[in-house]
This record gives C-alpha cells, structure tokens and sequence, in this order.
C-alpha cells in the first residue's frame, strides 16, 4: 500500500547532504543505497541529484528499490 509522503523541503532536487539529512542517514548510507540502485536517483556528470517528487514516491512505497533515472 502506498502512502502519502511530502517533504518539507523547497528544493525541488536534493544532493547527498540534504537527502541525508532529510532522512537522518549518514551520507555514506545514501551513496551505498545509490550504489545498489536501491533509491531513485539522477547522475549529472558526477554529481548525484535525487528528485524531490521521486523520493517521496519512493518513502510512500516504503523505500523500496526504485529505479535509477
């Protein structure tokens, strides 16, 4: 069952840092979920940007592997 999850976050993309601090997860926990495609993300060149919109897709389906973008 998925539910509804909205961040209170203006950013409409999050980097490493605010995702980890969003979700209170060390920084290398985000690049190890990264890693293993198991959060939705977007590499641009080599910085890695997550997707408000899909991060909350993601939270609602419970963290779930998501598909990398």
């Amino acid at each position: 069952m998925q539910r509804n999850v909205q961040l209170n976050v203006d950013k409409e993309f999050l980097d490493v840092k605010d995702l980890a601090e969003i979700l209170d997860i060390g920084k290398s926990l985000v690049y190890k979920l990264v890693r293993q495609n198991m959060i939705p993300h977007v590499r641009i060149g080599s910085s890695i940007k997550f997707v408000k919109s899909q991060i909350e897709d993601w939270l609602g389906q419970g963290g779930t592997k998501g598909e990398v973008v």
